[in-house]
């Protein structure tokens, strides 16, 4: 799998509400080759393409949506008119995109019980996993994630809390173990000695959320292979100027 250097980070969200359909279509019309997007499970074990445990700041609906049957939640405005999509209704039209995925699994915390959002949403991905990578915040489901889809592309998402819990000895172990393809990164927790240290581990160091294209090359050449972005549009563009 290529990685592009620049991810639409949950889709051209500047231009659309974040982890729609019309966000995902605007990042591939912006000449962006992937996209990063997030799926949870409503009340009924419904996937969806949606990030927040809470229905407030990304649509006119209330409460946690996985307390949220399915039959409420397809009426709710994500913004722009825009429903939430089901990871169906996502995988409908990125079959016949050009695209690449980064679809992470989103849990309540890092330790909660992977299943059922694991089973459900890797006998949805199976056709597709030559095109989409899994990541998650969550170690058991990662693990639950490469016993389904062996030869899935597997990215695996450090934030603060990890980082100091496991340390650089014990990300490389997971890593290893999880037989992972990527390590994506907190732009926030890297310094040029913490990112050399990453690349003796993978050659693959995702750096996580990076709007301004000046911090974006230094990362490169600190040895980042590509950035999350919400500015894909300009960012992008802008990268493109400057060759």
């Amino acid at each position: 799998m290529i990685i592009p250097r620049f991810i639409a980070h949950r889709g051209a969200n500047r231009l659309a509400p974040e982890n729609t359909l019309k966000a995902f279509k605007l990042a591939e019309h912006s000449g962006a080759k992937k996209f990063e997007c997030d799926v949870l499970l409503s009340q009924d074990e419904v996937p969806l393409i949606f990030h927040d445990d809470t229905l407030e700041r990304c649509t006119n609906g209330q409460g946690l949506i996985r307390e949220t049957p399915f039959s409420t939640l397809k009426t709710l405005d994500a913004g722009e008119g825009e429903p939430i999509p089901t990871l169906t209704q996502l995988l409908s039209w990125f079959q016949d995109s050009k695209m690449l995925m980064n679809l992470e699994l989103k849990y309540p915390h890092h330790h909660a019980p992977p299943e059922p959002l694991v089973e459900k949403v890797c006998t949805q991905i199976a056709p597709f996993q030559n095109r989409i990578l899994i990541s998650s915040f969550n170690l058991e489901a990662l693990y639950t994630v490469r016993d389904a889809l062996p030869e899935i592309k597997i990215g695996l998402l450090i934030d603060q809390e990890t980082h100091h819990k496991l340390g650089l000895s014990g990300i490389a172990d997971y890593y290893k173990k999880l037989n992972a393809f990527s390590i994506h990164y907190d732009q926030h927790l890297l310094n040029p000695q913490t990112i050399k240290k990453l690349l003796k581990i993978t050659p693959h160091l995702l750096v996580y959320t990076v709007n301004d294209l000046k911090t974006a090359k230094i990362l490169f050449e600190q040895g980042a292979h590509a950035i999350f972005t919400d500015e894909i549009t300009h960012i992008y563009s802008e990268a493109l100027s400057s060759h």
